[in-house]
């Protein structure tokens, strides 16, 4: 009697085993799909884009527009390269470093235009909405804030900007002027 309930135990424990790997095996083949399926849903890290070479970016100190033009691929698809926004680099003559800043108006969202003979940044929808050449408003500016800089890094010869959709909270955003 005793050695039929031990064999019934070997049983049951072998049974338990291919259990346990047989669900080991499953979670080692699915978890990377699953992975791979929701892996841009997690994405909260906004990306680096190449946005110019560093030849083309002027000595002079005066800023030059340059659109964000990206190849992007995720899981599911490949999105060909298409203009998602525009950022104004400059380099600094003092110590050559570039420096971004988002081509948008932060008031109305319309695109701003460099004037060189006032070196200044304008709207193009409002006259009076003008942005000095570190991207703070001037004047009677009726922006509710500065100009949005954006990260800016330099490898192999160009030009990357991280980049963030217009909107977007945190990303270097400035904070809103007080009322006067």
């Amino acid at each position: 009697m005793a050695k039929h309930n031990s064999s019934a135990v070997c049983r049951s424990r072998k049974k338990i085993v291919a259990a346990l790997v047989i669900g080991l095996l499953l979670v080692a083949v699915v978890s990377p799909g699953v992975a791979v399926f929701l892996g841009p849903l997690g994405t909260t890290e906004p990306p680096w884009f190449v946005v110019a070479s560093l030849d083309r970016v002027l000595s002079s100190g005066e800023p030059e527009l340059f659109l964000v033009t990206p190849s992007q691929q995720d899981a599911w698809q490949k999105h060909e390269a298409e203009p998602i926004g525009a950022v104004y680099l400059r380099r600094l003559p003092e110590s050559g470093q570039i420096v971004a800043l988002d081509a948008v108006s932060p008031w109305l969202g319309c695109l701003l235009k460099y004037d060189v003979g006032r070196r200044c940044f304008f709207c193009t929808c409002h006259c009076h909405e003008d942005f000095d050449l570190d991207g703070r408003c001037l004047g009677s500016n009726p922006s509710p804030r500065d100009l949005d800089s954006l990260d800016v890094k330099v490898e192999g010869g160009d030009v990357i900007v991280r980049w963030h959709e217009p909107g977007e909270n945190g990303l270097h955003r400035k904070s809103p002027r007080p009322i006067e």
